[in-house]
């Protein structure tokens, strides 16, 4: 983990109260596990192992552009605020 204020924030070093899954992400999270739980019997090893690994993609893929989207947004308020700060 790089050691800056971003990365701070992002893995909840930072003194504040951590989020939790809303209702509706929630309801998807179990959506996901049936449909996965229904499609692996009727896969064979290979595939099994294959659908695993794409899954690990997407959920890394996942992660990554939401850690980008928060530290983005993070960047776009101290702008903002800087720029509000200088207008005075």
């Amino acid at each position: 983990m790089k050691d800056n204020i971003f990365d701070k924030l992002w893995y909840g070093y930072s003194g504040f109260a951590d989020s939790k899954p809303s209702a509706e992400q929630k309801e998807k999270i179990n959506q996901a596990f049936l449909l996965k739980d229904t499609l692996s019997p009727t896969l064979s090893d290979e595939q099994i192992h294959l659908l695993n690994q794409y899954e690990d993609m997407i959920t890394s893929a996942s992660s990554i552009a939401e850690k980008e989207a928060f530290i983005n947004g993070l960047r776009y308020g101290a702008n903002f605020i800087l720029t509000i700060l200088e207008e005075k």
